[in-house]
């Protein structure tokens, strides 16, 4: 890795970064250099507009990348270098994204599949009745739960510690899973957990095995909507998925069109 990537890396991760973040960030930076053949630092405009234009990216794709260059300018800045590279250069569009949860119906038909592993169903598990997202779930150790109080201790999203109560399918997991260590080893060494890649590859599989697309964040979606149908405030929910503001909840809740009738049918009627 060029010596300022890596001097930039070593300060997300003091910052309190997960290890996914920094290799997406500095990664993104690394190959816009590569395509402009130049040092990372010396990038400018014209560099960054080329990158963002080339075919096949997706608009959330321009979107993370615009953002790993942002923090690359500030952690430049800060540490007194020139950093033009965003000079001139607009935040790529992002059209907001409809949520799509599975359906019940969907994972019903998912847990009851006859080759599924404690593994598989563990995973799907966590990520539809905890809401956790699979980097965390690969994270869990029998030594977090706690099954008499219902909780979960639990590293999440940017290196927080939080306890998360824990819903009965959950519970019912924790009795069929390790009481200590890693729930979810990785394959070629017990002493450290599955990489949330493997992870993630493995619930896309499990889920297309019963003719279900996408991955581990449509569990994480379903949790989301199924809390609203089920009448927890959006607060609420907002806190059971740990996000730092309810807008970001709003991205993961499906309404159906018999929430919005209901809704329409609670106005009162003009006098």
């Amino acid at each position: 890795m060029h010596r300022l990537l890596g001097s930039w890396a070593l300060s997300l991760e003091a910052w309190g970064r997960s290890p996914a973040t920094i290799r997406a960030y500095t990664g993104a930076v690394a190959r816009c250099a590569a395509l402009g053949g130049v040092e990372p630092q010396h990038l400018q405009p014209a560099h960054v507009t080329a990158w963002l234009a080339t075919p096949g990216y997706s608009p959330d794709t321009r979107a993370t990348y615009y953002r790993s260059m942002r923090a690359w300018v500030r952690w430049l800045e800060e540490q007194g270098h020139p950093a033009p590279m965003l000079r001139g250069v607009r935040k790529p569009l992002t059209p907001p994204a409809a949520p799509r949860p599975v359906t019940t119906l969907e994972l019903r038909r998912v847990l009851a599949d006859p080759l599924l592993s404690r593994q598989e169903r563990g995973l799907v598990v966590l990520c539809a009745w905890a809401g956790l997202r699979i980097h965390e779930a690969v994270r869990v150790r029998g030594d977090d739960v706690d099954i008499y109080e219902a909780t979960l201790r639990l590293v999440g999203k940017g290196g927080v510690r939080q306890v998360l109560e824990l819903h009965p399918m959950v519970l019912d997991l924790a009795r069929v899973m390790p009481p200590v260590g890693w729930w979810f080893p990785a394959p070629r060494s017990a002493g450290r957990p599955r990489s949330a890649d493997g992870a993630g590859q493995v619930v896309v599989r499990v889920l297309a095995r019963n003719g279900v697309d996408g991955g581990a964040h449509r569990l994480r979606h379903w949790h989301a909507t199924e809390l609203i149908r089920a009448g927890a405030p959006l607060p609420v929910v907002s806190g059971l998925m740990r996000h730092r503001s309810v807008a970001s909840t709003l991205r993961y809740v499906a309404v159906g069109e018999s929430q919005r009738r209901a809704a329409l049918v609670g106005l009162p009627a003009a006098a």
